[in-house]
């Protein structure tokens, strides 16, 4: 489709047929789009090995990784992933 073109005038039974092809379509394109959503959410976890490094641990703490002081959150122009301690 090209961006001259237009819709045009039809008797109400076609635009009732063409409504309800286009509806299938949507139909079909979410149940795929579920479908995907569905395999992510089936997708294997990574465990992770690595342990936290010893200076984001409590005192005394060797269990849990959870820093020792308050964490800042990361500034605006950097991701989740780059969060800061200060």
């Amino acid at each position: 489709m090209n961006s001259t073109h237009r819709a045009w005038a039809v008797a109400p039974v076609e635009r009732q047929a063409a409504r309800l092809r286009l509806l299938a379509k949507e139909q079909d394109l979410t149940r795929a789009r579920d479908a995907v959503a569905a395999d992510r959410m089936r997708m294997p976890w990574l465990k992770v090995e690595q342990a936290a490094h010893p200076a984001h641990l409590n005192a005394g703490d060797t269990t849990t990784a959870r820093p020792s002081h308050p964490v800042s959150p990361a500034p605006p122009t950097q991701g989740a992933d780059h969060a800061q301690y200060d």
